[in-house]
């Protein structure tokens, strides 16, 4: 059975064997806005059940390197649906 809230965390830094340290993925990514998992579930585990869809409500972003920087959070408003920009900078 799956959380009523789901969490994910991406991968943001990698081990560089060249230099032996850390470095940041410094790739973009577009987030949905509703996120369907039933293609990645098991045949038959919603049964009798709807299958879960899991709206976006915030994402949390670091800007930075692997040794210091800041994070930025985007969330989505309850009451007005509204994305609004907390910055940790300000």
């Amino acid at each position: 059975r799956l959380p009523p809230v789901l969490q994910l965390h991406l991968k943001r830094f990698e081990y560089d064997a060249a230099s032996g340290g850390m470095r940041k993925l410094q790739q973009a990514f577009t987030f949905p806005k509703l996120l369907r998992l039933r293609k990645f579930m098991a045949r038959g585990s919603c049964s009798g059940v709807a299958p879960p869809v899991y709206r976006l409500h915030a994402v949390l972003s670091h800007q930075g390197t692997a040794w210091g920087g800041h994070y930025v959070v985007y969330v989505r408003s309850l009451k007005d649906g509204k994305w609004y920009k907390f910055d940790d900078t300000r």
